[in-house]
């Protein structure tokens, strides 16, 4: 599927959580850009404010087949959270499978962090999930202990929880 295809290249703050000063994600070119807005094609596992499918602009670098972002140019309704698991035992074990049967899919990598040794997902919810309910159950599933989650990107509000 990525025959073919470019990176984009994200900047990021190495002091941040995880200590990565970039990350690329696969893209591929947007038919009549003249080169400078992308189709992104997998979810960042550390740049934020950016999902799955979301359309963005970047500009050359000397390297063959790598772009630098500039900004985001649209939105394509999928939410980007990135979850920290124990291993692939207590994913199996826990609420993944309630949002993999909506349509939630990841992608995933190992991390050694001060907390020790994580799986990292990288998780897509795509626009017709109802992102109130895949919002729920990622959250508590952190309050069950079973992953500690941030939000990437999110079509989610507050209020779209219904009042108890």
């Amino acid at each position: 599927m990525l025959e073919n295809k470019l990176k984009i290249l994200f900047r990021l703050d190495p002091e941040d959580w995880h200590g990565h000063a970039t990350e690329t994600l696969w893209a591929e070119h947007v038919e009549g850009s003249n080169w400078t807005r992308f189709t992104v094609l997998n979810s960042p596992f550390f740049v934020t404010e950016l999902s799955f499918l979301d359309v963005v602009c970047a500009a050359p670098r000397v390297e063959d087949h790598i772009f630098d972002f500039t900004s985001v140019a649209e939105r394509c309704g999928h939410s980007t959270y990135m979850l920290l698991v124990d291993d692939e035992r207590a994913l199996a074990r826990s609420d993944w499978m309630r949002l993999e049967k909506m349509g939630c899919f990841y992608e995933s990598m190992h991390m050694d962090l001060s907390i020790g040794r994580k799986l990292l997902l990288s998780v897509d919810v795509p626009d017709f999930v109802d992102i109130a309910e895949a919002h729920a159950i990622i959250a508590d599933g952190e309050a069950k202990g079973r992953w500690l989650y941030q939000v990437g990107d999110t079509t989610f509000t507050a209020g779209m929880l219904p009042i108890s």
